[in-house]
């Protein structure tokens, strides 16, 4: 595989080339850096935690305003977590495993399993402890220009303190936990201890000697943030021996509390014997639909820890489902905003080694009327410019169509593409014969709108396809009303109403994005050895408006999370 793009931060000074590096506008970067309440771009929720001495404390987690906002937080998070990583080896440390890709609370606990002590510790207040200014310090440290230190880490932060809730949050509390990890590591090497950290939550285990309380809050002040008196505490094997939620006392695995399991094999048993909904009935459970999505989540959470009899839990939990027709389904939330959204549909052919492929694109928008705006304001610039290269004619007549236009035509539109205002989702299966071709297509849109029609709840959707002589209209009405039907008898979430379907002609200026979109997609994925480097930067300068491309044939699924990579 080729390895992940690098996009090197410490070139940026001002505020436009910091934009290029995060992938949004300059006009979006400016709102967050020049608003006096930060705060007033984003949701505020109090959570409140577990009674403590008979008060109630709350946690707060934010979530951004817009879609537009929140992308950016995602792609930042991506693009400096990579960056860090080049920059920095030693990053993430080997003993933080909160919110590290490929970590979790199972290898957490796993590094402790069979010890004789146990040492937990909690950092009071972790995320607000860590200011802007220190970001800005590690930042520095990193090599950033003094500027750009300065405007990032102000982009990260909500009124001078790191947030909890937003995407890059957890990796740059790691990033600035770096030394602690260090002096941690340092400290239970010379008791031969184990030392983790999962967020905020410290743990140390050993056969025979621990740290004191004193020596765990001293390295925990150095590094400026707060011992938590209230969550310090030791224990021996025998006693509750518990690492971020499981239990360490088995030396082979960690495992799930016998409670959880108890209670979950029960709940399996009396679903077996009286149906889901009688027993659920029976526990007074108010929604019978609200008690089969916990019961999913219990079974996929004890199946992730307990490995050795999880597909046994599965199986038994799945022949329930399947005896009685039921599953996971979320209703709509009558509080869920309306939105006014667009999805623009195209779809291309693409030649690969292995045969070849069908792909379709769905571009999802709440301002279909800028993308036409960028479009038409692209195809004016070159067509008056009297030295732009390419076939002006054919694009004055039919737009801006990416196999028709010129390279520097091509990269001008991607470049705006970047920060436009839309998402993009991507399905492709092989197309062995041409008769194939309206089969596979349904197959395609049937893969990508369930999830788009739930994630616009409550939404009214206006649908429109480049017209295509292969598939009609009444086709693709009938394909949609299938997908929209089929969530209305799970009352799972949906589009307020049936969505429109319309199709238009090639010259529709914002079908541009998704026949866009397609292009770079294909050219990337296909691996032309003669385009490799031009396609391999395109796609990375979009790949975080592609929010998911998908193998329909594998299910293979690729996401921010999961990138993809060609070879």
């Amino acid at each position: 595989m080729n390895k992940p793009h690098v996009i090197d931060f410490t070139r940026p000074s001002t505020a436009e080339e910091l934009a290029v590096c995060l992938g949004i506008s300059v006009g979006l970067l400016g709102q967050v850096l020049s608003a006096g309440d930060q705060s007033s771009l984003y949701l505020e929720h109090r959570i409140p935690k577990k009674r403590t001495s008979g008060s109630v404390s709350v946690r707060i987690v934010w979530e951004v305003h817009h879609y537009l906002l929140r992308d950016a937080h995602r792609a930042f998070a991506r693009r400096f977590e990579a960056f860090a990583r080049d920059r920095d080896p030693t990053f993430p440390n080997p003993c933080a495993y909160g919110y590290v890709r490929g970590r979790g609370t199972r290898d957490n606990a796993e590094r402790h399993c069979g010890a004789t002590l146990l040492l937990r510790a909690d950092i009071e207040d972790f995320f607000a402890s860590i200011s802007s200014e220190r970001l800005n310090s590690r930042f520095l440290e990193l090599g950033l220009q003094t500027p750009a230190a300065a405007m990032l880490a102000k982009f990260a932060t909500i009124n001078g303190a790191l947030p909890l809730g937003l995407n890059a949050s957890p990796m740059l509390a790691n990033l600035v936990c770096s030394r602690l990890d260090e002096k941690f590591q340092e400290l239970c090497a010379r008791r031969d201890n184990t030392y983790t950290r999962y967020a905020d939550d410290i743990a140390i285990s050993g056969m025979h000697d621990l740290p004191t309380r004193e020596e765990v809050a001293s390295i925990i002040a150095a590094e400026g943030f707060q011992l938590s008196q209230r969550k310090f505490r030791t224990t021996k094997n025998g006693q509750a021996h518990f690492v971020t939620g499981l239990s360490i006392s088995d030396p082979s695995a960690p495992h799930v509390p016998r409670k959880l399991k108890r209670r979950l094999r029960q709940e399996l048993y009396y679903c077996q014997k009286f149906g889901t909904h009688g027993h659920l009935a029976a526990i007074g459970e108010q929604y019978a639909q609200t008690g089969i999505n916990r019961i999913d989540g219990t079974v996929r959470y004890v199946a992730s820890i307990e490995r050795r009899t999880a597909d046994q839990l599965r199986r038994t939990w799945n022949t329930i489902l399947y005896n009685e027709s039921a599953s996971t389904s979320y209703a709509p939330i009558a509080s869920n905003p309306f939105r006014d959204l667009t999805f623009l549909f195209d779809e291309s052919q693409i030649e690969t080694a292995d045969g070849p492929l069908l792909a379709l694109a769905c571009v999802t928008t709440d301002s279909p009327d800028e993308l036409t705006r960028t479009a038409n304001f692209l195809i004016r610039l070159y067509l008056v410019d009297p030295f732009s290269p390419g076939r002006k004619a054919k694009v004055e007549k039919v737009g801006l169509h990416f196999t028709d236009v010129h390279e520097d035509l091509r990269s001008k539109y991607i470049a705006l593409l970047s920060h436009g205002p839309f998402r993009c989702y991507v399905a492709f299966a092989a197309l062995p014969r041409p008769e194939d071709y309206g089969a596979t297509y349904r197959r395609l849109l049937h893969s990508i709108l369930p999830r788009r029609f739930q994630d616009a709840d409550r939404s009214a959707i206006s649908m429109v396809f480049e017209e295509n002589s292969q598939l009609s209209r009444q086709v693709l009405k009938a394909t949609v009303k299938e997908v929209y039907d089929g969530l209305v008898a799970k009352n799972n979430r949906r589009p307020i109403d049936l969505p429109s379907v319309q199709v238009a002609g090639k010259d529709q200026a914002n079908l541009s994005v998704p026949d866009f979109m397609l292009g770079v997609f294909s050219h990337y994925y296909s691996a032309d050895p003669k385009r490799q480097e031009i396609a391999r930067l395109q796609f990375e300068r979009l790949r975080d408006k592609y929010r998911h491309i998908v193998n329909v044939d594998t299910g293979q699924f690729y996401s921010r999370r999961h990138p993809l990579q060609v070879r």
